[in-house]
């Protein structure tokens, strides 16, 4: 890949991030040879598209070298060495965070696992008419949330973004969000970024970081945490005399007795106790959805209200003109 090319999405991206706006320039050429410079207003899908091709190529050319240099165990060290982003795969990342979170249309939510994701659609979706900012009742009944949930998967986009769910994972991204959204000068942000967090000894780590570096004395007990620019942690609210909790607490006990194959859903399962209990995946796919229009959501309603609280606050403080 020419360096030039290179310097070109560089430039585009710092524009981007510091206007919110870019153009690209191109030259064409009629019969007669005459050059035409043209200007045209353009999109940051675009300059994703041209950003993803580079770093397809990266990534070819990097598993290539790889097969020359290990004769076996290639599959699992061509993993191992695409996660470990270097130095040219940084404009695509300051994009991404700017994309993707700093410029987002409407709020983001960021869950510790794929499970929480699928609790909180069947939650919000069943408890729709209680919480306006979330979601959207249509004329028909349709329901659709006002807000997207960031999904893990094997992407490119979370592999230079470095998030694949979990606490610690969470607690890195937030505190280089911290740092790049702090050169972003482009207009925003007007949408929020919220990272739902179990209140557990999971995210322990997150926790005391937002003890010393937001100053938050008590985070646990904080029905939103603002950390930087549009980002807020909430929370799952602390249960009776403040004892810990997780997102599944707020399910009906009697759902963790349903049998799949002899076994019964434990949220505080171990590694080892697969004989007993089946998993979380388990218990969202085949206990939950199944059975989403006839379970009890009430107890995620002080959830779901920090979750509002959160979204409004911001949106407030930062109003999008008009």
């Amino acid at each position: 890949m020419r360096s030039e090319y290179r310097h070109k999405l560089r430039a585009l991206t710092f524009r981007l991030i510091n206007k919110g706006e870019f153009d690209l320039i191109y030259k064409s050429v009629d019969v007669l040879g005459n050059v035409t410079k043209n200007v045209t207003r353009a999109s940051p899908a675009q300059l994703q598209g041209m950003l993803a091709f580079v770093d397809a190529v990266d990534i070819a050319q990097k598993d290539d070298a790889i097969r020359q240099l290990h004769d076996s165990h290639q599959d699992g060290q061509i993993k191992y060495e695409r996660y470990k982003l270097v130095r040219k795969e940084n404009t695509y990342r300051r994009f991404l965070m700017f994309n993707e979170f700093f410029a987002a249309p409407k709020p983001i939510m960021l869950c510790e696992g794929p499970t929480d994701r699928i609790y909180i659609r069947c939650a919000v979706k069943c408890l729709a008419a209680s919480f306006p900012t979330l979601a959207t009742i249509n004329a028909a009944g349709k329901v659709s949330l006002n807000f997207r949930r960031f999904k893990y998967d094997n992407s490119n986009t979370n592999r230079i973004l470095k998030i694949h769910g979990g606490a610690s994972q969470l607690m890195g991204f937030i505190s280089e969000y911290r740092s790049a959204a702090g050169k972003f000068r482009a207009p925003g942000p007007f949408e929020p970024v919220i990272v739902l967090i179990d209140n557990d000894d999971g995210p322990a780590e997150l926790f005391n970081y937002l003890t010393n570096a937001n100053k938050v004395s008590a985070p646990r007990k904080e029905p939103f945490i603002h950390v930087c620019a549009n980002i807020y942690v909430v929370p799952t609210p602390l249960g009776p005399n403040d004892d810990p909790t997780c997102i599944e607490d707020f399910f009906p006990p009697a759902l963790f007795k349903e049998e799949i194959a002899g076994k019964i859903f434990n949220p505080k399962k171990k590694h080892g106790d697969n004989k007993k209990y089946y998993g979380k995946n388990i218990f969202a796919d085949k206990v939950i959805v199944p059975k989403a229009d006839s379970i009890n959501f009430d107890a995620f309603k002080p959830l779901l209200s920090n979750i509002e609280l959160a979204i409004n606050t911001h949106r407030q403080n930062h109003p999008k003109p008009k």
